[in-house]
């Protein structure tokens, strides 16, 4: 199947400098692209030239910023069995 030329642009954008772009009604989110590009083993050959101009501290500062919002998040939900047992927990009586 032929890829369309807008997933084209959007894979060669990713694949040469980890630039994920997207329309504003598009139904996957940055986060969700990426996920998809590297789930498809498309791999940056580099950073961003953007981010690889910062200050060094800035990009850490921005990552360390993500990571533990990341991490409060995690820490903060159900384990997968406490989920489970609340959202999919059977009835009485149910086979």
């Amino acid at each position: 199947m032929s890829i369309p030329d807008t997933l084209r642009h959007k894979i060669d954008l990713f694949r040469t400098a980890a630039r994920v772009f997207r329309y504003e009604e598009e139904l996957f989110s940055r986060p969700s692209w990426v996920a998809v590009l590297l789930g498809q083993n498309i791999v940056p050959r580099q950073c961003d030239p953007i981010v690889a101009s910062l200050p060094h501290a800035m990009v850490h500062e921005s990552l360390e910023s993500m990571r533990l919002a990341m991490a409060q998040a995690s820490t903060a939900m159900p384990t997968h069995e406490e989920f489970i047992r609340r959202y999919c927990h059977a009835g009485a009586g149910s086979s």
